[in-house]
């Protein structure tokens, strides 16, 4: 078992760094053998408010369904927004992730899906609806879990959209307030909001791991 379990995880890294080449390579030959070329738009993309606003919420819609962290999109829109605009663009973009995943783990996709997160050790147990409530919010609560994850596991039970978003919505946009805050706060050269956001991160960092205990 032991060495299937080494044989396989050889295998899926030897297959993402070589998916990972070949992204490099295709970017390389598109915009040209110049790096500079492709690192000043990498930088526009991600730093400049106003260049490629479109493809960056096309890729905040996307992206984060298939496993690219929010995080990165989190600071990205404070830069690209500032702290409101980006807490609003970042919290309708949760919204769509969610009902994707409900979608999901409430169609025939769900048995694949579980299979998927059986693999990497991650198993929602079978409860009445009152205990799934109280497991959701642990779940989504602890900084622990991958975003999407977290989504998927709460979607995974018999949970009715309602409460699903009830649960999952408010406490996943509490975790991208101190991102969006701080990439905002430098966006506006902000030093009183920047230590703001440093300390909203630390005050959520620490109460949810004495919730976790």
């Amino acid at each position: 078992m032991t060495k299937n379990r080494t044989t396989r995880q050889r295998t899926t890294l030897w297959l993402s760094l070589s998916l990972l080449a070949m992204v490099t390579i295709a970017m390389v030959l598109t915009f040209g053998s110049d790096i500079g070329i492709l690192l000043s738009k990498i930088k526009d993309f991600v730093m400049t408010p106003n260049a490629q606003t479109e493809w960056f919420l096309v890729a905040l819609v996307f992206l984060p369904v298939l496993g690219v962290p929010l995080s990165l999109f989190c600071i990205m829109a404070g830069v690209k927004f500032g702290f409101g605009w980006g807490m609003v663009a970042i919290g309708v973009a949760m919204i769509g992730h969610m009902l994707m995943c409900f979608a999901a783990m409430h169609s025939y996709i769900k048995p694949v899906v579980k299979r998927f997160l059986d693999r990497r050790g991650y198993s929602s147990p079978s409860m009445n609806e009152a205990s799934q409530v109280n497991w959701a919010i642990g779940i989504v609560a602890v900084p622990v879990l991958p975003y999407m994850v977290k989504n998927i596991l709460t979607a995974s039970g018999t949970l009715p959209l309602k409460t699903y978003l009830l649960i999952n919505w408010p406490l996943q946009l509490a975790h991208s307030v101190p991102y969006v805050m701080f990439s905002g706060a430098v966006k506006q050269q902000n030093i009183g909001l920047m230590w703001l956001a440093v300390g909203l991160f630390l005050a959520l960092w620490i109460g949810t791991r004495l919730f976790q205990r």
